[in-house]
């Protein structure tokens, strides 16, 4: 897949909602039903592109780019392609750090764990909020059931008082 398909079909995400909800598989499913080396060069090409769009003085080169495309793939196999468009977008504006004019394997697997463990706590919280929501819908038919079972006692009782009356 082109770098440009991919930001064509996920450049736009900006959250981690929209990560979450976007519809891709992960790097590891990838990595299963395409190829590991496909889903490297997925990787790798990101990264490249991240690289391209950044001004630093010492960067990746090519090799550098593939040993970190496998590290992330082994590390990080849960990762959506969107997860990995919004991380290096973040990166690119400085959300996890300054470049300090290097960029290296380890400065981008360093600020990768600062975003997972972002989108694992964002994920975590919107799964508590969806429970919660669930329970609360729960309750609310819970009652709404119990309340047209005594509207329904109410109306016989009224029914059965009627009848006896005539």
């Amino acid at each position: 897949m082109k770098a440009e398909a991919l930001q064509s079909e996920f450049g736009a995400i900006k959250t981690f909602e929209e990560v979450i909800d976007a519809p891709c598989c992960s790097i590891g499913y990838l990595a299963k039903e395409k190829g590991p080396e496909a889903a490297r060069d997925l990787v790798a090409l990101l990264i490249a592109q991240f690289v391209d769009s950044v001004n630093v003085g010492q960067t990746l080169n090519k090799t550098q780019i593939l040993i970190l495309a496998e590290d992330i793939l082994e590390e990080f196999n849960k990762l959506k392609i969107s997860d990995l468009i919004l991380f290096f977008k973040m990166a690119r504006r400085g959300k996890f750090g300054e470049f300090y004019n290097i960029l290296s394997g380890e400065k981008v697997f360093s600020w990768l764990n600062q975003y997972f463990d972002q989108r694992c706590n964002f994920a975590e919280s919107r799964s508590i909020r969806q429970s919660q929501r669930h329970k609360k819908d729960e309750v609310l038919e819970i009652s709404h059931t119990r309340n047209v079972t005594k509207a329904n006692g109410y109306v016989k009782q009224v029914t059965d008082r009627i009848v006896k009356r005539l």
